[in-house]
């Protein structure tokens, strides 16, 4: 099985929306283009968007593969990636399905000769995508509506839930890419909801300077935030405030 090549996995232009590097390991970059539909619906919004393969040929370059509709409103590249451990590069994006519906991951890769899509799920922040193991191949950390951050994995033949692979340092390194987002990104019931649901998995797995990090993050981030106290989120922030003191009880003095 070919190692990945070393060195940069793939080159981001200038020009928003396009992504060059070798999606089917053969050392000549493919450009990647991602681009959404000019016409709206009745929302004003573009009603598909794409992601688009050009490789190389006599004469330049022509198209290689296109996907429409993996995302109506609008398509965030966040790169090509290193996922399958075979030496080419993936494509992965985070798309909005519908305001209300929210958004997906789609993972694309070459597959028996063709592109196909590898995964798709839902999630409400932008992934944490890195190997986690030092196997040469990327993991994907995505958390979506409600629930705990997950692990995704290729085992071979497919993206498979691999929470259990890493039962400790995924939660550390979720918390820590949660606390950086809370510091930038707004707070909302939803995500209230998700961070409390952390909270939890963190304090049985006994993570205890994690919990604190994020819980007074949290709580120092929704002070005085009006969207964050509504119903659902004041009673996200009661659990989380109850989860940080039963936390501080647990670590002595000197450990904090």
């Amino acid at each position: 099985m070919p190692m990945p090549r070393t060195g940069p996995t793939s080159r981001t232009s200038s020009l928003k929306g396009l992504c060059f590097g070798d999606l089917d390991g053969d050392d000549i970059d493919e450009i990647v283009v991602f681009s959404q539909s000019k016409k709206l619906d009745e929302n004003d919004q573009p009603q598909f968007t794409s992601v688009r393969v050009f490789k190389k040929a006599a004469g330049g370059y022509h198209e290689e593969w296109k996907a429409d509709g993996h995302g109506h409103i609008s398509l965030w590249p966040t790169g090509l990636h290193h996922l399958l451990g075979d030496g080419r590069l993936q494509i992965v994006t985070v798309a909005v399905v519908t305001w209300s519906i929210g958004y997906n991951l789609n993972v694309y890769g070459l597959q028996d000769g063709t592109f196909k899509v590898l995964l798709t799920v839902p999630t409400i922040f932008y992934p944490d995508i890195s190997d986690l193991d030092g196997d040469g191949r990327r993991e994907i950390v995505v958390s979506g509506k409600g629930t705990a951050p997950e692990i995704y994995s290729w085992d071979g033949k497919r993206f498979a839930q691999a929470d259990h692979k890493f039962p400790g340092y995924y939660r550390q390194l979720a918390a820590r890419d949660l606390a950086a987002n809370l510091r930038t990104k707004p707070l909302n019931a939803a995500r209230l909801h998700s961070l409390q649901i952390l909270l939890r998995e963190l304090a049985l797995a006994g993570m205890a300077l994690e919990i604190e990090e994020i819980a007074t993050t949290v709580l120092k981030t929704a002070e005085g935030d009006e969207e964050a106290r509504t119903v659902g989120g004041a009673s996200a922030l009661e659990e989380i405030q109850r989860i940080l003191a039963a936390c501080r009880k647990k670590i002595s003095p000197g450990e904090q």
